[in-house]
């Protein structure tokens, strides 16, 4: 469900703003993105129902769709999504659905997927924790979350100075200043089980493959 109108923060705009830029943007690392396209595909199966949360141009998901039953993407940005439609068509791919939707205001029942992607996302929520609990609650029992996050707070003092000064006067989204540690943390509090975890970038982006525990059992320590 959409964030009510009216409501659109300075990030939406933001991204609003750059998504034709956005949409013919090269990969900055291929080599890594081709890394986790393929680790994310080896989970994968034609029977799965998939969640892509803030999907930008739409571009992953499309590449995902052959190797699931059908992949629903959002994002919060209205240009992105008009981006991604339009690639959907073009590519008369028939079990992707893109949505605006902030993640916020998202309304499934739960235990409705079989995997979660937030690729670039984790560090521009507004509530880690919230965001978290709300994915587990999303994905089935046994279920994956795939996150790629940029970890802010490990980034250099005056790299962390210009992301927060640019998203106070609004040239930049809001992000937090997420840490590797305090990532696998928050993972480990919302009760997450650890597939693999791995840097791209210098040690500053994670990539993670957590799990749901199966049966829904939470154990009490798992990252």
């Amino acid at each position: 469900m959409a964030q009510p109108i009216g409501q659109r923060s300075p990030s939406q705009k933001f991204w609003d703003r750059i998504s034709n830029f956005y949409a013919r943007k090269a990969i900055s690392d291929p080599e890594a993105y081709k890394v986790k396209l393929a680790d994310t595909r080896a989970l994968f199966n034609r029977n799965m129902q998939v969640l892509e949360i803030g999907c930008g141009t739409g571009m992953t998901a499309l590449l995902h769709a052959p190797f699931v039953r059908h992949i629903h993407a959002i994002d919060y940005s209205e240009r992105m999504i008009q981006i991604a439609s339009k690639k959907l068509e073009d590519a008369n791919i028939k079990n992707v659905s893109f949505e605006c939707a902030d993640f916020d205001y998202f309304i499934s029942p739960a235990a409705s997927f079989d995997a979660i992607l937030g690729l670039n996302f984790l560090h521009l929520t507004r509530d880690t924790p919230n965001t978290l609990n709300q994915i587990y609650t999303l994905l089935k029992p046994g279920g994956i979350f795939v996150s790629s996050t940029e970890c802010v707070g490990d980034m250099p003092p005056i790299k962390r100075a210009i992301a927060y000064l640019g998203s106070r006067l609004g040239i930049l989204p809001r992000v937090q200043s997420i840490t590797a540690r305090g990532l696998k943390s928050a993972l480990g509090q919302a009760h997450f089980e650890c597939v693999s975890a791995r840097f791209f970038g210098g040690e500053k982006s994670l990539f993670i493959i957590a799990k749901k525990p199966n049966k829904g059992h939470r154990s009490d320590d798992t990252f």
